[in-house]
């Protein structure tokens, strides 16, 4: 179908690309519908003020969640996610120890499907909760290979490994107009199966324009949730502007909007950004 070549019935996870690496999320699994997965956290997780950032969960659960969907495909289909939306119960750790996924299908249509996950840390507490929908479109003609199920998260042990998110995807931000502009280079590391911007890595880099642009020294606000819409796929390699202006900045309360934008200068993602302080109210 339109060149797609066709998945073996076999295949019921997708193999670890390169953003699973760089995110250091391992193979997933499945247990009849439940997809389950891995990730290493660590120091590159951080974002602004050396807080932790919310959005590096992103590749994570997108993946995971895809692989929940991956049972309702039509044959020679792939589900690709139009949205992904996340609701931190509390900040992703930085320090090297393992973060559990879990993701199901809530509906499985021939149009479209609509899945729900959790991640949870060490001690199996709750660190968030994730909700994607996904249509179905023409395969990639050849999956490309990888670790089998089961798989264990990349090690830790990575020297050369960045002290922050935005070093990891080489963002660079700036203030103009009165909103915050971040730019990210392309990457063939950004890729998924299809050669385009993986919707972990875009909701990553709108959830820390977003949080730069909410940031204030004098009462600094966490991301609380980040729900993003994927207008139209972007090539990996495209260099990405991220544009983020402030909706509403309160004492304890923040809402951000961060237009993604490709080298063709077309909204590829919209996203929302909230946050919250997280001190009690007085």
């Amino acid at each position: 179908m339109n060149g797609a070549g066709s998945i073996p019935a076999s295949v019921v996870t997708t193999p670890p690309g390169r953003p699973e690496a760089l995110f250091r999320v391992g193979a997933a699994a499945k247990e009849g519908q439940l997809a389950r997965a891995q990730m290493r956290t660590g120091p590159w997780m951080r974002g602004c003020n050396a807080g932790p950032c919310a959005g590096s969960l992103g590749v994570f659960l997108d993946d995971l969640l895809g692989n929940a969907l991956l049972a309702g495909r039509p044959e020679d289909y792939w589900p690709v996610s139009t949205e992904l939306s996340i609701d931190l119960a509390a900040p992703p750790p930085a320090d090297g120890s393992v973060l559990t996924g879990q993701g199901w299908p809530v509906s499985l249509e021939p149009g479209g499907a609509l899945g729900q996950g959790t991640v949870t840390d060490s001690t199996g507490a709750v660190i968030a909760t994730a909700t994607t929908r996904a249509r179905y479109l023409p395969a990639p003609q050849n999956l490309p290979g990888g670790p089998g199920p089961g798989s264990a998260p990349p090690s830790p042990d990575d020297p050369a490994s960045p002290e922050s998110t935005m070093a990891l995807l080489g963002a660079v931000a700036r203030h103009g107009d009165g909103a915050v502009i971040l730019t990210v280079p392309g990457s063939d590391d950004f890729a998924n199966p299809m050669g385009n911007t993986h919707g972990g890595i875009l909701l990553c880099a709108a959830e820390i324009a977003g949080s730069l642009a909410l940031h204030a020294d004098a009462s600094p606000l966490q991301t609380s949730s980040i729900r993003v819409i994927y207008a139209r796929s972007v090539p990996a390699t495209d260099t990405i502007t991220y544009t983020a202006e402030v909706l509403h900045r309160g004492r304890t309360l923040g809402v951000a909007q961060v237009t993604a934008r490709g080298a063709s200068g077309k909204t590829c993602a919209i996203a929302t950004i909230t946050a919250h302080d997280q001190a009690l109210a007085s």
